[in-house]
């Protein structure tokens, strides 16, 4: 089955499209400071939250990133594993955790390097370097990934789990540089209009990975710096996860949106689409953002190209580390966590995420929408009392089928039918839906 959004609508009159609105289900306090940049990973049965923190200390020389995890019962509680310990090197301070096709755990992480170091203004004038369009400051060994950097990481590290520890794979080298051809970054660059990609790809956020079956290739997305304050976000695609084909920025319907912070895609069972819930900061000035934002969710059918559906949830600029959906019997629970302490535990129903309405509720509502799918058609929807769902299926060779009226009240999946009859749809051009005191969730073919 799958969502419908307003590209896949083809006339419409009396809706919108609504997102649901998320349950609080917990509120923990860790009792520790930053903890940023979380993802979720299944082991051995169990499944995991890890995040990084950054201890602080008097002693300057002791300041350490680290990385901890939780394991999380219940979907709704958490305890912290005190037998896992992981004090960040080359993995950076942006280590993403998961479950690749091969049923093995990974982590990727790293960064480039940055003037944050304690003898940076001693090293400037020394270790200059400078190539065709790239003006970089720092260390000598940024491009030598056989050097380590004293403080990042150059570029992105692929890391293989076993019994508690990450090793670091592809002969210790980044699987991702700073310089990876297709960036869309002018960091150390000029900022000058018409001149992306000739900066370097910090990874200053966390990745987002995601599996394409279609294609049978990974995903990798990260923020994109494309100028001063304007964010957006980059992928590049791999077989291996250690060959990876150039940047490409995604195309967010909405392109007056700029201050994305980081990625967050994925994937649900049962569902065509793929899903991003994503952080974002409006720009209040070329090099600051306002300090609240929202969670904003889109839509996509190719990884490519994302369409806006609405709003998730409000967010101050302390809390926009969210990660992907963890689904458990009828509903998806996400994770949010903050600079403070705090890790949220939100829910959704399951299937739910968004829904056609009607703008005028005491009107009846039309859409006519796009249809690909063969083989037994489905509805997501809730229906109540006094409200239907009318619906026509419009076929290639323009004969038409009146599907069976749905009555409330009604909530939950049901199958389409004529006269009670199953239907089996194959040469769909479109199909239209007259509505009434309804909303629609799903509409499609069940896996």
């Amino acid at each position: 089955m799958d969502f419908i959004y307003y590209s896949n609508i083809i006339e419409s009159d009396n809706i919108k499209i609504s997102s649901v609105a998320p349950i609080v289900e917990n509120k923990f306090y860790s009792g520790i400071k930053d903890l940023v940049y979380p993802s979720l990973v299944k082991i051995d049965g169990n499944q995991f939250m890890y995040i990084r923190v950054y201890n602080e200390y008097k002693d300057k020389e002791k300041k350490k990133e680290q990385h901890i995890r939780y394991k999380i019962e219940n979907m709704t509680n958490f305890i912290k594993d005190d037998n896992y310990l992981l004090h960040l090197g080359k993995a950076s301070h942006n280590l993403y955790m998961f479950n690749a096709e091969d049923k093995k755990v990974y982590g990727i992480g790293g960064q480039h390097c940055s003037p944050k170091f304690e003898n940076y203004e001693e090293e400037v004038n020394k270790n200059t370097i400078i190539l065709p369009g790239i003006f970089l400051y720092g260390y000598n060994e940024v491009f030598n990934h056989y050097k380590p950097n004293k403080y990042y990481a150059n570029g992105l590290h692929l890391f293989e789990y076993n019994d508690n520890n990450l090793y670091v794979v592809n002969d210790k080298l980044p699987v991702i540089s700073g310089i990876h051809p297709g960036r869309n970054d002018r960091h150390y660059g000029p900022y000058v209009e018409g001149t992306e990609g000739i900066g370097l790809t910090v990874f200053d956020s966390i990745t987002s990975i995601v599996f394409n079956h279609t294609i049978n290739k990974y995903f990798l997305f990260q923020r994109a710096n494309i100028g001063l304050g304007i964010r957006g976000i980059q992928y590049t695609t791999s077989n291996d996860l250690k060959n990876w084909s150039e940047f490409k920025l995604c195309n967010f319907n909405n392109v007056n949106v700029n201050g994305f912070y980081s990625p967050n895609m994925f994937k649900l069972s049962n569902i065509n689409s793929y899903i991003c819930i994503i952080p974002y900061n409006k720009l209040k000035n070329s090099n600051t953002s306002d300090e609240n934002g929202s969670f904003l969710i889109y839509f996509s059918k190719d990884l490519h190209n994302w369409y806006y559906i609405d709003k998730f949830c409000d967010h101050k600029l302390d809390e926009t580390f969210i990660t992907n959906p963890l689904e458990y019997e009828d509903k998806y629970y996400i994770y949010k966590t903050d600079i403070h302490g705090y890790i949220y535990c939100y829910s959704l129903p399951k299937y739910r995420i968004s829904y056609v309405e009607s703008l005028r509720s005491d009107l009846q509502s039309t859409m006519t929408i796009n249809y690909e799918q063969e083989g037994s058609i489905y509805i997501n929807c809730k229906v109540e009392n006094l409200g239907y769902i009318k619906i026509i299926i419009n076929y290639k060779d323009k004969t038409t089928k009146v599907v069976d009226d749905i009555i409330g009240p009604i909530d939950n999946t049901i199958q389409l039918t004529t006269n009670n009859i199953p239907i089996m749809l194959n040469n769909v051009e479109c199909i239209t839906i007259k509505f009434f005191k309804s909303n629609i969730y799903l509409i499609g073919t069940l896996a």
